[in-house]
């Protein structure tokens, strides 16, 4: 089956600032980047075919239904899918979290990722599950049997900035093939690494070969050469455009349009 290889997500200047350590990632660098893992695996037949919905879809299905939210995907078919990654955004102690859930249709599971441990991820569950199910319906295909997995092991974040930059990581080894649970993350090495992978639209496939930075030790890189990778990731030739949803609520500031993507 031909696989749709979409473009990429387009980041402006204050997007990519978030790229610094210390600094919560949003919606529209995860989804730069979880597109990014996308595009590769879509060009490359030995990977899995990965759908990556945008960082809003979950936020519009939870606050404005079924209808909303199948405008975040409304060009792909679902169930052509091996996985569906579902970034996943919530207010925790008065800063955001971002998580993972993940949907592979064939094996008709849902699993959730999140660096941070110990939490209740099944409402969230549920209601993707009911979501899906709407979607056969539509779709006119088999029922499924959705098994859910609350907690995957994955590595865990150990401060509270750094769950998107953990959540970017899992999705990367996922769609690589790997287990999330044999990742070992440093928060600040893969900021530049996204930058790096973000500015040449080009994913580094062997991240497991490159020198670990621990505790007291000074990275090979300034944050200069961070800030100069930065600059040159808004080539307009090369990105789609995130723009506001005119009938989204106010609180969803914006939605991938698909149709831009193409």
């Amino acid at each position: 089956m031909a696989r749709v290889v979409r473009k990429q997500v387009r980041l402006l200047p204050c997007d990519s600032e978030r790229l610094f350590p210390g600094q919560l990632l949003n919606g529209e660098v995860i989804s730069a980047y979880l597109r990014l893992l996308e595009r590769r695996n879509a060009m490359d037949h030995n990977l899995p075919h990965v759908l990556a919905l945008d960082s809003y879809f979950f936020t519009v299905l939870k606050r404005s239904g079924h209808e909303r939210a199948r405008g975040h995907h409304r060009d792909q078919y679902l169930w052509d899918y091996e996985k569906i990654l579902v970034p996943v955004h919530e207010e925790l102690a008065d800063v955001g979290h971002w998580w993972l859930l993940v949907v592979e249709p064939r094996k008709e599971t849902i699993s959730a990722y999140d660096s941070l441990k110990g939490r209740n991820h099944k409402p969230a569950m549920d209601l993707l599950r009911e979501y899906l199910k709407k979607e056969e319906m539509r779709a006119k295909t088999e029922a499924r049997s959705w098994c859910l997995y609350g907690e995957r092991s994955c590595p865990s974040q150990d401060n509270l900035v750094d769950c998107g930059v953990f959540l970017c990581a899992i999705a990367g080894a996922i769609c690589g093939g790997r287990e999330a649970k044999e990742l070992r993350v440093d928060g600040r090495e893969f900021r530049r690494q996204m930058a790096k992978e973000l500015r040449e639209d080009s994913v580094t496939e062997n991240k497991s070969s490159q020198p670990e930075l621990f505790p007291g030790e000074e990275p090979d890189w300034s944050f200069e050469d961070l800030a100069k990778e930065l600059d040159q990731l808004t080539d307009p030739t090369k990105w789609s455009l995130i723009l506001p949803a005119e009938d989204e609520t106010p609180e969803v500031i914006g939605v991938l349009q698909e149709g831009w993507t193409r």
